[in-house]
């Protein structure tokens, strides 16, 4: 049949696009399908393994890890050892637990544990994150605040400072966007268990994180000064003071060194984060949910100038931020893929050098350093720095190289069971079938 040009390139463009949304519905339900088949199998084998905390000497670090590829779809039971060493830590406090979370979903384990440790006597303190609005990000917090008493929140610091702020012209600051952005439990004022992992499904088995659990009296002394300004005195934010011990390079093992930081009031970027940066000599790894610091931009800019290895992970959802630097840091030659998993890069790290670490609950943003409670580790240690490396390198190599030129979406068929995980992965209101770059698949 002689058809004319144009209508060749249609009938052309149509069957190309047919055969693509078949093969994206393909691959994700082949994808969907394997990690179904394996999901249970996983689930058993590890579910009723808790950390064995006896394992931890005094002076010891360990991480764990969130795997962003284990799972199809967040998991509400404890599925890995970054749950399981908070798991274990709780089964086995003695006299007292001090946490700080941003809030609390789908880990009925934890909420169970902590339950459990109040039973038999263990003095339980908590605080979480509130807004204005007495509002908590994660719903399934009103459960934890049914279930545990003693647990206080930033609530009435941020309304009374808001109220304050309404009377000043000249402020400069707004107090809604001051979270209280904590992770970290302080355990028989001995042990600490902190990083960038949420008490949630999504952050305990689907987003990539990393979590520090340490065994030290003077590690948890500095955290529990900085629970205590906030859960008995109602200090904030802006209104913490500084800690008046010693909080850098402190001597916690044969090979170890850990500096403690918190924010706002330590200013860990300005201070402490690019400082050290600055210091680098042979490569800077930096798995990382948001970067929009531009003095933290500047810096890695002459990091790769001066021949520093630079690889930055950053997270789908963020790299689509109209604040996200990534490009620009792509503009100057330095490597940075963006994820296509279903779930996040939720850490806030950086490896550098096979000697430091950082590990934080603190997105390296303006906000993070200058308004929110925050905590961040620095560790000098090569054992942990190398073994940290590796975890880095096993994510970048699951990432497509074409992922280094160009943005996947965080809902879309690009990023691996994204399309039938039942999470609103871009936060527009929408999942699965009702993503507008998911309908391809399900049509």
């Amino acid at each position: 049949m002689n058809l004319p040009k144009f209508l060749k390139i249609q009938i052309f463009c149509i069957v190309y696009i047919l055969f693509f949304n078949f093969s994206a519905y393909s691959n994700e339900v082949k994808a969907l399908k394997d990690f179904q088949d394996t999901d249970d199998k996983t689930y058993k084998a590890i579910q009723s393994s808790d950390y064995d905390i006896s394992a931890i000497n005094n002076g010891d670090v360990k991480l764990f890890y969130t795997d962003p590829l284990s799972f199809s779809r967040p998991q509400r039971n404890c599925v890995n050892d970054n749950c399981s060493s908070l798991l274990g830590v709780i089964k086995n406090a003695k006299k007292e637990i001090k946490f700080a979370i941003y809030g609390y979903s789908g880990q009925e384990k934890i909420l169970s544990a902590l339950k459990e440790a109040k039973q038999r006597g263990v003095k339980i303190y908590g605080i979480i994150d509130k807004d204005i609005r007495n509002y908590n990000i994660y719903k399934e917090t009103d459960i934890l605040l049914s279930q545990i008493d003693g647990i206080k929140s930033d609530y009435y610091e941020d309304l009374r400072v808001y109220n304050e702020l309404q009377n000043n012209s000249n402020a400069n600051f707004d107090i809604r966007s001051a979270i209280m952005h904590n992770k970290f439990f302080i355990v028989d004022k001995i042990y600490v268990w902190t990083g960038s992992t949420n008490i949630t499904e999504n952050c305990m088995s689907y987003n990539a994180n990393v979590s520090a659990l340490l065994k030290s009296k003077k590690i948890a002394q500095l955290y529990e000064k900085e629970f205590n300004q906030m859960y008995f005195k109602n200090k904030f934010h802006n209104s913490k003071s500084k800690n008046k011990i010693k909080n850098r390079n402190i001597n916690i093992g044969n090979n170890t060194k850990i500096s403690v930081f918190f924010s706002p009031q330590d200013k860990p970027i300005s201070n402490e984060l690019i400082p050290l940066i600055n210091s680098a000599n042979t490569y800077i790894y930096t798995p990382i949910f948001y970067l929009t610091h531009r003095g933290v931009i500047d810096s890695l800019i002459k990091a790769k100038k001066r021949g520093v290895d630079i690889k930055i992970i950053i997270d789908a959802n963020s790299a689509n931020n109209e604040y996200s630097k990534h490009e620009l840091l792509r503009k100057n030659q330095i490597a940075v893929k963006t994820e296509n998993w279903g779930g996040k890069m939720h850490m806030k790290s950086a490896i550098i050098d096979d000697k430091y670490i950082v590990v934080a609950s603190m997105n390296w943003t303006n906000s993070a350093e200058k308004t929110n409670d925050e905590n961040t580790l620095i560790i000098q240690n090569e054992q942990l720095a190398q073994n940290f490396k590796t975890e880095f390198l096993r994510l970048w190599q699951s990432i497509p190289e074409k992922w280094l030129l160009g943005d996947p979406q965080a809902e879309s068929p690009d990023s691996i069971n994204s399309c039938f995980d039942g999470v609103d992965n871009n936060h527009n209101g929408y999942y699965d079938s009702e993503e507008f770059y998911c309908k391809a698949v399900f049509n």
